[in-house]
């Protein structure tokens, strides 16, 4: 079994789970050209996620490109961005939470541990 599609179960996995109670918007500080493609593949149906939001969306700060939660029109105190690059969040730090990086790696369970953050939130 590849990576990839050891990924793909999780993410097909996790999406499965946040759907239920959640919305789900994805943000990417890429280009839309390229990024939707992935997103095609990892959502083909279309059902798992609301919004797509890509690098045009995203504000330049020191020439980086930062994500901008403020531009998804949702109530801030009610959205959580699941990201690695302190780079792409600096606008709204207290909404992180922090992800460790995909390094190609079977023993990757950064997708697992975010299905249990969200078990854990529907608890309180």
């Amino acid at each position: 079994m590849s990576v990839v599609v050891v990924v793909c179960v999780w993410v097909d996995f996790l999406l499965e789970e946040i759907i239920k109670k959640n919305e789900v918007v994805i943000f990417a500080v890429g280009l839309k050209q390229y990024a939707s493609q992935v997103l095609d593949k990892l959502n083909p149906s279309g059902r798992f996620m609301s919004h797509r939001l890509y690098r045009d969306s995203c504000r330049e700060v020191d020439e980086k490109f930062v994500k901008d939660l403020s531009v998804m029109g949702r109530d801030l105190g009610r959205v959580v961005i699941f990201n690695e690059n302190p780079n792409a969040y600096s606008l709204q730090p207290e909404n992180v939470v922090l992800i460790g990086p995909f390094v190609e790696d079977n023993e990757d369970r950064e997708l697992e541990k975010l299905a249990r953050f969200f078990d854990w939130c529907e608890r309180f």
